[in-house]
């Protein structure tokens, strides 16, 4: 259940109904979650939220090459932070 919903945020979804993404690929992800399933996660896992992107934010700015330099405005690489 939570590798379903990894997998869909990874492949850039950024809400529950973004399943579908990957559940459109039975293939390669084989049974996929349904919302029902995965919908009581998401509280716990929004209030868990903020303090974990504090950590990962202070984490990508204190990596080396990465920072508020590295993307400029306009560039390939802006739309993907």
């Amino acid at each position: 259940m939570l590798l379903d919903l990894a997998v869909a945020i990874a492949l850039g979804g950024d809400c529950l109904t973004d399943l579908v993404v990957v559940r459109t690929q039975p293939d390669l992800f084989e049974h996929v979650t349904s919302y029902t399933t995965v919908s009581p996660l998401i509280a716990p896992l929004a209030i868990a939220a903020p303090p974990t992107l504090v950590g990962l934010r202070a984490a990508r700015a204190a990596a080396p090459g990465s920072g508020s330099g590295s993307c400029t405005r306009g560039s390939p690489t802006t739309a993907m932070s």
